[in-house]
Formats: C-alpha cells, sequence, structure tokens
C-alpha cells in the first residue's frame, strides 16, 4: 500500500514502516493496507497508532488465519475501495506531542538521588501508577517517598477499569495495557484531577513482550485524549540498561528493591499458613499489616549512602514472626500447586478472577514466582549487566555492576533466610541455576522472561510440586511459546498436571470447571507421589 519507491524494501521493524507511512501521509494518492494474522503481538498495537498519526486516511486491516475464507476478504476490500470515493471529513488530528520520558539524558555527578531533570519535570505533580497488588504497590509508593517525589498508586482494577479501556483500545492489545487504560480514564474523570498536576509511571521492557509498548501506548492514549502535557514516565529496565537508576536514582533503586524483597517473602509466607488458618481472615489481616510496616520502613528518607537496611529487616522480622504465630491445622497434608506467568495477570486478584483462593478453597496450597519481577531483575544484575559492559569495553563500569550485584544477591539471602524451611527451594534463583535449567529446551536470550520462567516450573517440580498454573493473557507473546516449551522441559516428570490459563477479562464460565479437574488431577498427582509409587 506505500508509493512505488518502496516496492522492494524490506521493513525491519514497525517502527520503519509507521514512519514511512508517516513520510507520504500528505499524498492524496496513499491509503494504508496492513495485512496481518489473528493475535499478531505487533501489529496490535500498531493499528492503533495507524488512527493516531493518519486520521484523514481510511485503513483497511486484513487480518487472516487458518480459518479465513476468500469471499470475507473481498467483501471487505470492495466496502475499503468504495470508501475511497467518498469525500473525506474533517478529520481532527491528536492534539500535542506524545510526552514519553524513558531515560535520563545524563546523570549528574550525583547518582544517589533522582536526576535533576526528571525532579523539574514532576516538580508539583503526583506521580500515578495503576495497582498490580498490595506487596508491589505499597512498596512503590514508599521508595517514592522516600526520594521526596509524591506518588500514588491508583484504585484496584474493575470491570468499569475494562469498559473504558476497551472504549480507547483497539481491543486487540494484551489485557493489562486496556485495562490500565481504562485507569487512566478513571482517573482523568475524578472531579478534583488537575492535568498540569499529574504524571504517570509505567514500567518500560525491551523484550520480546508487547510490555514494550505500554509506555509509549499510554502516552499516545493522552494525547488522544487531549490531555498530552501529562508526561508519561517509562524508564527501561532490561538485560542492556536500568534507567530506573538513571532517573530516579540509586537509594530508590536500593529502598525498592530492599522492600520488594521482604515484602515477597512476606507473601510467600502468608500463602503457606492461610490455606490452614483456623480463624478464617486472620493471616490476610496480619499480612496487610505486616506489608504496611515494610512500606514504613521503605519510607523513611534516610537521605545518606547507605548498603543495608534495619528498619526493614525488622520490619520483615515482625511480619514473619505475627504469621508464624497464626494458630493452625495442617492435620491434612495439601497438595502444594505452583503459579507462574506474565506478572500482571499472577499478582492482580481482579485479573486472575481470584484464582489462589478458587484453588485453596478447593484444598490445595498454592507457592507463587515471587513478585515476578525480582528474579527478572537478578538475572539482569547477575548475568548482563557486568558482562555487556566488558564487551564494550567499559571495565570501569562493569565493576561497578559487579559490586553492585554482590549487594543485590547479598540481600536476597538475607531476607530470604527468614523463610520456613520447606519454602527456601522455590526462592530466588541465582544465574548459574536459571541457565543450567534451560539449556537443554532454549536459548536463555531469546528472552531472559522466558528463560526464568522455564527454570522455575522445573525448579517447582524438582521440589515436589503437584501441579503448575501458567497464568498468561490472550495472545501473550512470551504466554503463548511457553505451552511447548514447559510440555517440553517437564517431559521428565510424567503425569505432573499443567493448567494453562488465559485470561482476557471475558470470565469465561468453564474456568471453574478447569480448575476443578486440574485440581482433581494434582490430587492423584500428590497421592501417588506421597506413598512412594513414582519416581
Amino acid at each position: 500500500a506505500l508509493p512505488g519507491q518502496y516496492d522492494n524494501v524490506v521493513w525491519k521493524n514497525t517502527r520503519d514502516l509507521l514512519k514511512a507511512l508517516l513520510s507520504v501521509r500528505d499524498d492524496h494518492r496513499f491509503f494504508p493496507v496492513l495485512l496481518t494474522n489473528f493475535g499478531c503481538g505487533p501489529d496490535s498495537f500498531l493499528m492503533k497508532y495507524m488512527e493516531t498519526e493518519l486520521p484523514e486516511k481510511p485503513c483497511l486491516v486484513v487480518e487472516v488465519d487458518d480459518h479465513t475464507g476468500d469471499a470475507g476478504i473481498v467483501t471487505r476490500i470492495e466496502a475499503f475501495l468504495d470508501t475511497l470515493d467518498i469525500e473525506p471529513g474533517e478529520a481532527q488530528p491528536s492534539t500535542g506531542t506524545t510526552n514519553l520520558v524513558i531515560k535520563a539524558k545524563q546523570r549528574s555527578f550525583d547518582p544517589w538521588n533522582p536526576e535533576t531533570e526528571i525532579l523539574k519535570r514532576l516538580e508539583d505533580r503526583t506521580l500515578y501508577f495503576p495497582y498490580v497488588s498490595r506487596a508491589f504497590c505499597e512498596v512503590v509508593e514508599a521508595a517514592f517517598h522516600a526520594v521526596g517525589i509524591e506518588a500514588r498508586v491508583l484504585p484496584e482494577a474493575d470491570d468499569e477499569s475494562e469498559y473504558l479501556g476497551r472504549q480507547v483500545t483497539s481491543g486487540r492489545e494484551c489485557h493489562p495495557f486496556i485495562v490500565t487504560c481504562g485507569n487512566f480514564v478513571k482517573l482523568t474523570r475524578e472531579p478534583d484531577f488537575d492535568p498540569e498536576r499529574a504524571a504517570i509511571l509505567m514500567q518500560n521492557y525491551d523484550g520480546a513482550c508487547r510490555f514494550s509498548q505500554y509506555g509509549i501506548g499510554h502516552a499516545d492514549l493522552f494525547r488522544r485524549l487531549g490531555l498530552a502535557q501529562i508526561p508519561v514516565i517509562a524508564p527501561l529496565t532490561s538485560t542492556r540498561f536500568d534507567e530506573f537508576s538513571g532517573l530516579f536514582g540509586l537509594r530508590f533503586i536500593k529502598l525498592l528493591w530492599q522492600g520488594w524483597l521482604a515484602a515477597e517473602v512476606l507473601e510467600r509466607i502468608r500463602l503457606h499458613v492461610r490455606p490452614y488458618e483456623k480463624n478464617r481472615g486472620e493471616t490476610d489481616r496480619l499480612y496487610a499489616s505486616g506489608i504496611q510496616d515494610i512500606a514504613g520502613a521503605v519510607a523513611q528518607p534516610d537521605g545518606r549512602p547507605s548498603i543495608g537496611n534495619r528498619d526493614v529487616i525488622l520490619a520483615l522480622r515482625r511480619g514473619v514472626t505475627a504469621l508464624e504465630a497464626v494458630p493452625v491445622d495442617r492435620s491434612e497434608h495439601r497438595p502444594i500447586v505452583g503459579i507462574v506467568g506474565e506478572f500482571y495477570t499472577v499478582l492482580n486478584s481482579w485479573a486472575n478472577q481470584g484464582i489462589i483462593h478458587t484453588l485453596e478453597n478447593l484444598g490445595v496450597e498454592v507457592a507463587m514466582h515471587g513478585l515476578t519481577v525480582s528474579n527478572f531483575y537478578t538475572l539482569f544484575s547477575e548475568l548482563y549487566y557486568g558482562r555487556n559492559r566488558l564487551k564494550e569495553g567499559k571495565v570501569g563500569s562493569a565493576f561497578y555492576y559487579f559490586l553492585r550485584n554482590q549487594w543485590v544477591m547479598s540481600w536476597v539471602r538475607q531476607v530470604e533466610a527468614y523463610l520456613p524451611k520447606e519454602l527456601r527451594p522455590f526462592g530466588t534463583m541465582d544465574s548459574k541455576t536459571i541457565l543450567r535449567e534451560v539449556e537443554p529446551f532454549i536459548y536463555y536470550d531469546i528472552d531472559p522472561v522466558l528463560a526464568t520462567l522455564t527454570s522455575r516450573v522445573r525448579r517447582f517440580a524438582a521440589s515436589g510440586i503437584s501441579g503448575i498454573c501458567n497464568l498468561f493473557v490472550l495472545n501473550c507473546m512470551l504466554g503463548n511459546i511457553s505451552v511447548p516449551i514447559f510440555k517440553n522441559a517437564l517431559s521428565a516428570y510424567q503425569g505432573l498436571p499443567v493448567l494453562h490459563a488465559v485470561y482476557d477479562g471475558q470470565k469465561q464460565t468453564n474456568m471453574l470447571t478447569r480448575i476443578e479437574a486440574f485440581v482433581h488431577q494434582a490430587r492423584l498427582y500428590h497421592q501417588h507421589h506421597q506413598h512412594g509409587l513414582g519416581d
């Protein structure tokens, strides 16, 4: 659909293609046609970008799969060609430019505190970010307060968030993006909302996951809403960069890491205690108090470079002591089910339709892959950061990351010492473990997140888990490929049940039936191995 000079061009990525589209946007003979396939990840975001950048042009999207019939495609093409003869109306282009901040332009001499430029951008603004889970978000909010940045987590998503999100997206993007768009629309409709005093935080990633599009997608949303003055702060954290440190300083990263790991330990213990509690609700109440205590310790501004944080350790110790004192009845040895998958869907009880409570009510104990982001970061820190700098000849930078990783892993060991002995096999994996577990099945550089999840399911299986739930969203690029990889990686554990649960907000009526069948299989696997009938 591009002019003749582009006939033999092979596009390396959708960004270059979009640039080409924009270069001929004023040519009245040019009309964009996107030929795509069902579930194509990059195109799910490109469709909305095309609408935004080419509002005056009719666009044709032809989506094919193995069920596509010629008649339907011909009809759509004929309808599109008919629209070309219609006099175009007055399109209203989006106002303003995309207001996106992804990295620090140049670090100042003070790496400990937030970059001066980002402080100016956030001056007199509140930094809003979506709710993921209590453990995840309360620590983030506290770490920002500790470095002098006003931050606020948004309320948990609900059906209205989904409804509003689908009005401002194409509907083909991944479910967490749709829901967070709805949350941001709800934010702009609050009576006291002032776009001049608001900013948005959205983490960023540059791997195979469509998460790489969230920052620019949300910035584009605000531009389409006529609120381009709202900056979207989306620092990149991946195998190549840690822009959170560049933008917000090492003190913020230190506090965030300490709080996250402590909260993760408390989360694991809660799931180990709650199914057996005698007084219903007591575990969750003490857990919430413990997370609040950890967040309070994180929020205390020390203002000085320091390696440890005694306040966080003391808060963690109090939380662990409280949970271990909960009266329990362990007369029934429940099978344990491990949960992995897309981090928002795993952590957010609304997004996964309360699957953890459902599993517990059906008689199992759940072990979760932590806050899911922490093990990814340990792999980035331990394997990539120093090595990549050495490849670039940056010896000083490589040595800095080597020292920094020693602290990262020392904090992992320090807080995970508070885990009960039976939970330690489910703790944070080091890079050697991850690479050893995945080497026969997938090359780790395809995507480190996928490599980490693959090694996690193998460690789960080797540690006595009786079943695995893999949670992801419809058309998830990593989730789809994880299905055959997990099958291969778990081939040595004959009969181990695996539930691949796909969520897209539709609340499928058959999900409970599938979970019940999965739990039945997990019980049989548990009984089989408990009595020594299997290897």
